[in-house]
């Protein structure tokens, strides 16, 4: 069986010839698609694909570029099956395109700013010493971004304290529970740790402060995940 690596379109349907790569394995497949996320790419079982004369109807995303409409589209795509990461990113590349076509030469609205997805990662891109604060905003700008299926507003300055010079390790952090509001709606969210994944949850020895230590896990476009996923 092969499999092709097709860049995502609306229409269900895709043609042989349009494939940018071709595989024997569908997890090598993946993994490429998976690799240049920023491309929207998706894999195909060449037995569901297309081969003869091309009948394809396309089937577009609704018009427009308000946020009720962005948000209509990302649900749009995330009933056909298109993982999320994608379905946002499609959504805001379509509704920046309408906002250009209807406002020429205008500048770009706050909330249609917000980036792609940004890969769940850790590997650093170009960084300038010089540039450091700024570039740590802006990357934390595209992680919220992705997460909150929005730009952020607006940003205010947080005093973080320090870590304290003695701490108590009570043990390790089986699951986390937490609230966020996410496209709109409040949803409640909870992740239970694999085994392998869990933080030692210390304390500062007045009580006042807790600390996740260690762990294998992050931050990424579905919330917490481990870094297994």
């Amino acid at each position: 069986m092969k499999y092709g690596v097709f860049v995502w379109h609306v229409d269900p349907r895709y043609h042989v010839d349009d494939a940018v790569k071709l595989f024997n394995n569908e997890k090598i497949a993946q993994k490429f698609a998976d690799t240049n996320i920023d491309k929207n790419y998706v894999v195909r079982s060449l037995a569901y694909v297309q081969t003869g004369k091309r009948n394809v109807t396309q089937n577009p995303l609704a018009h427009g570029y308000s946020r009720e409409t962005i948000a209509r589209n990302i649900s749009k795509l995330r009933a056909e099956g298109i993982p999320e990461d994608r379905a946002i990113a499609a959504a805001f590349r379509e509704a920046r395109k309408w906002f250009e076509h209807y406002n020429p030469g205008a500048s770009m609205l706050h909330y249609l700013r917000a980036p792609n997805p940004v890969r769940d990662t850790d590997e650093p891109t170009f960084f300038d010493p010089k540039l450091a604060r700024k570039q740590l905003i802006e990357r934390g700008k595209q992680r919220y971004s992705s997460f909150m299926l929005r730009a952020p507003d607006r940003s205010r300055t947080l005093n973080i304290p320090a870590l304290p010079k003695v701490a108590l390790a009570i043990g390790e952090l089986s699951a986390i529970e937490y609230v966020s509001t996410r496209g709109g709606e409040r949803v409640n969210y909870r992740h239970v740790f694999k085994k392998g994944s869990r933080p030692l949850l210390a304390s500062s020895h007045d009580g006042k402060q807790l600390i996740l230590l260690g762990g294998a896990y992050r931050f990424s476009n579905r919330g917490i995940i481990d870094r297994s996923d």
